[in-house]
This record gives C-alpha cells, sequence and structure tokens, in this order.
C-alpha cells in the first residue's frame, strides 16, 4: 500500500466521471516521482460539488491546464505537483487516498520580495561553506563577519533560538 505523505508527482491521464447517484468528478492519475513509493501511480477523485469545484478547480491549474476548454483540459499533464497522501477508511478496509494537489513549486514560505538576491547569497557563501567545512572536519569557526544591512537582530527578537 502506499505510504501516507507529501510526494512529488507528475499528473499522466484524467478522466471526467458522473456515476449514477453520486458527486460527478475528474478522476486524475498521478505517477509518484520520489519517496518510498517513487514508480507507483494513485489516483486522485477531484469532485464537482458546490463545496469542492473551487478547489478541483485549483488543483487542475496545479497540474498545468490552462483554464480554457474543460473537455480536453489544455496543458495539463505540464506541471508537477505535490500530493498530500492519507490513509482513509472505505467499507471497513485502509486504503491511501490523495487528501490534497498542491503545486509543485516550493517557497519555503518567503514571499518573492524578501527572497535572498544573488550578490547577497555570495556574501555568505564563503562563511556557510567554510562553517560546513569546520563542522565535518573539526576544525575552529571563523571569526563572525559584520551584519549585512537586511541583518537587523537585537536582543530582543522573537526567534526562538
Amino acid at each position: 500500500m502506499i505510504e501516507e505523505q507529501t510526494v512529488l508527482a507528475r499528473p499522466n491521464s484524467f478522466v471526467h466521471a458522473s456515476p449514477q447517484g453520486k458527486t460527478a468528478s475528474v478522476n486524475v492519475m498521478f505517477d509518484l516521482l520520489d519517496g518510498p513509493n517513487k514508480g507507483e501511480q494513485i489516483t486522485a477523485y477531484l469532485y464537482l460539488s458546490d463545496k469542492t469545484e473551487q478547489r478541483t478547480c485549483e488543483s487542475l491549474l496545479h497540474c498545468g491546464w490552462t483554464g480554457k476548454d474543460f473537455k480536453t483540459l489544455p496543458g495539463f499533464g505540464t506541471k508537477d505537483v505535490y500530493l498530500v497522501i492519507e490513509y482513509d477508511s472505505y467499507e471497513g478496509k485502509m486504503h491511501a487516498k490523495v487528501k490534497w494537489v498542491n503545486s509543485g513549486k516550493r517557497t519555503a514560505g518567503v514571499k518573492d520580495e524578501d527572497r535572498m538576491q544573488d550578490a547577497e547569497i555570495k556574501g555568505f557563501a564563503s562563511r556557510m561553506e567554510t562553517l560546513a567545512k569546520g563542522a565535518l572536519d573539526g576544525t575552529p569557526k571563523p571569526p563572525k563577519s559584520a551584519p549585512t544591512s537586511k541583518q537587523t537582530a537585537s536582543a530582543d527578537d522573537d526567534i526562538p533560538f
């Protein structure tokens, strides 16, 4: 059985489903690209009810859909996504279920305007590489460098470490 995980996946096919007496959906097959179940496939059932259609639309857009022509979903499968897979019980049996289809872009919670620019990264590179070398081979730490203009740490920071 596929493990509970958040995993990079590639959408590879879809079908519009309208089972008699049940909620219509777009069923999307995904190839798992990493993690403990790399190479396996799982289907996400993206429902088209009043409560779920907005999230279904977002999930299809994450998969590359251009937002035009719902029948053929142009662009579908051109973007990798992150799937949140959890266990669910159905008719007394446990199975893996896609809970969320999320964007394949990971930002680590940083807004674009707060991203470190190349020059600033370069400024930290030498020190960080020296620290890494010291941590790996036990050599002493180099002296601290002066803070950059973005570094405004003070004794009353809310940072818990």
